[in-house]
């Protein structure tokens, strides 16, 4: 833009200006040129996760393909009224107006750490190069555990990052953790999952402090946890520690 800007105001009228473009009427197309013509100089890891379900996954670098499927889920998580995640989820090209938004980046690390690994809630439904991934399974899942965190912590869930420790980055992680645990203890073929996992949630109830309080029986006060390896690590440690022991 700064280059076509300059040159329009050349009083050279004469000057040749070589241009590399791409031609194509897909939408989907340019999306992709985008991404890929960007990577020199990238852009914000965000908007390129933003775009990513819009485009061809074979196209891209696995880098970028790995968060194909969580971008996608994060945008149904989003868009659908069951989810407790519902109309909450800021994104690059949604500015939301209300004080209780939940960052898109917290919401994409939760699902993609959900669906890699070894051990966790979403890996059997990741899918193969011949079979591809269960998108709507992975929502149900998805849906029936946060609702549930919703339910047993039905004020944390709602207030801002500024009072609650919950929807912040940290508090989406922590409860990721927890819902691997929770699964694998669970199962997933129940038609009542939400209830399952509220039952299980709230074994844990007397070891958070979301708003106010201490974690568990440590001297970490609430407003302590950050998105910082040592300081989830803690406080998955306290709550694991009493959800193995209820």
């Amino acid at each position: 833009q700064q280059r076509s800007l300059a040159i329009s105001k050349s009083k050279n009228a004469r000057l040749l200006v070589p241009v590399v473009a791409f031609e194509s009427s897909s939408i989907e197309t340019h999306r992709e040129q985008f991404i890929l013509v960007n990577r020199a100089r990238p852009l914000k890891q965000r908007l390129v996760n933003e775009l990513l379900p819009h485009t061809d996954e074979a196209l891209f670098p696995r880098d970028l393909a790995a968060n194909l499927i969580p971008s996608e889920l994060c945008n149904l998580l989003n868009s659908r009224q069951q989810s407790p995640f519902f109309g909450r989820v800021e994104r690059p090209s949604l500015k939301l107006d209300r004080p209780d938004v939940i960052a898109d980046s917290a919401v994409l690390k939760m699902v993609r750490e959900r669906i890699n690994g070894t051990s966790v809630a979403l890996l059997r439904l990741k899918g193969t190069p011949q079979k591809g991934a269960n998108l709507q399974e992975m929502l149900r899942l998805l849906t029936a555990y946060w609702s549930a965190v919703a339910n047993v912590f039905p004020q944390a869930w709602k207030l801002p990052i500024s009072k609650s420790r919950l929807p912040t980055a940290a508090g989406i992680s922590v409860m990721g953790v927890m819902m691997d645990r929770i699964c694998s203890r669970v199962g997933f073929g129940h038609k009542n999952l939400q209830g399952l996992y509220e039952v299980e949630l709230r074994k844990i109830v007397q070891q958070c402090a979301w708003t106010s309080g201490r974690w568990g029986d440590s001297d970490m006060p609430w407003d302590a946890l950050e998105l910082t390896s040592k300081s989830c690590g803690r406080v998955v440690q306290i709550l694991g520690a009493a959800y193995v022991q209820a």
